[in-house]
């Protein structure tokens, strides 16, 4: 991935935003409020939980916490729209704590904060994901699963309203091979391949399962997928081959990322 694609994937989960606002300088307010409250270590926000997905957490932040909300605001809201919130803060609560009857909305302040909840996890399931991939070090499998973890998280939080573009995609992908390499279907091809002397000729099948070649491996799982299933429960059991279908789809969508990751499946 080069630099310009890293810059764009966190620039769009900082940036990630619905499309319009019937206050458009409201709107502005409170999204600069929540690109703030996402990265900001001034004291006053530190214990603070003013982007809890919890709306009693939340609204008990906006209580205990408004004379820092409004020392945030104040440097990047325009003063008409400060002096709007402040008369009106406890409706403003309400607006931003309680679900709207309108699902659709997506400009709704309830779910700007949803939005800004989506923005760091997927930064934070994307920025893990690429130390993951570029690391020289072994990760211990306790590792893999907090970057599940925070994967499914991230997967959690999207909702309808949430921006859905190639860079979101990618990191769903990518997630999803995370999910994939924890898998007895991932186990059982990783034993399969270290032991090729045991592996005896079989008709349904004319290819080496120590291959490296994409089209082959991608054939392993499309056409030859239901050979290399009895194949797979033979050698490792039923449980290798539980989901089967879902985890042959997923290998052969997210090829490109699961070489990346796996070691002995790197294409030449």
């Amino acid at each position: 991935m080069n630099l310009f694609r890293e810059f764009l994937i966190v620039l769009l989960f900082n940036m990630a935003t619905p499309y319009s606002w019937h206050n458009q300088d409201s709107y502005y307010c409170i999204r600069s409020f929540c690109t703030v409250a996402l990265g900001d270590t001034r004291d006053c926000q530190k214990n603070i939980s003013f982007l809890s997905s919890d709306p009693k957490t939340q609204q008990k932040a906006f209580t205990t916490g408004k004379t820092c909300f409004f020392d945030t605001i104040k440097s990047i809201c325009d003063k008409p729209i400060i002096e709007n919130i402040s008369k009106n803060y406890d409706k403003y609560l309400e607006t931003i704590t309680k679900k709207p009857e309108n699902v659709s909305d997506c400009f709704d302040p309830h779910y700007l904060f949803a939005q800004c909840r989506w923005r760091q996890s997927g930064r934070d399931a994307y920025l893990l994901l690429k130390n993951y991939k570029n690391s020289t070090k072994k990760f211990e499998a306790k590792d893999v699963a907090n970057i599940s973890k925070v994967c499914q998280g991230f997967k959690n939080s999207t909702y309808s309203c949430s921006p859905h573009d190639s860079s979101t995609r990618m990191v769903e992908d990518e997630c999803d091979v995370i999910d994939l390499k924890q898998t007895p279907f991932i186990a059982c091809l990783s034993k399969i391949r270290a032991n090729k002397e045991a592996l005896p000729k079989y008709k349904c099948v004319n290819f080496d399962f120590q291959t490296k070649k994409v089209s082959t491996l991608m054939q392993m799982f499309t056409t030859k997928k239901w050979c290399n299933k009895w194949i797979m429960k033979k050698h490792c059991g039923k449980s290798s081959v539980a989901d089967f279908k879902k985890h042959a789809a997923l290998f052969v969508k997210t090829l490109n990322s699961t070489l990346s990751y796996f070691t002995g499946y790197n294409p030449i």
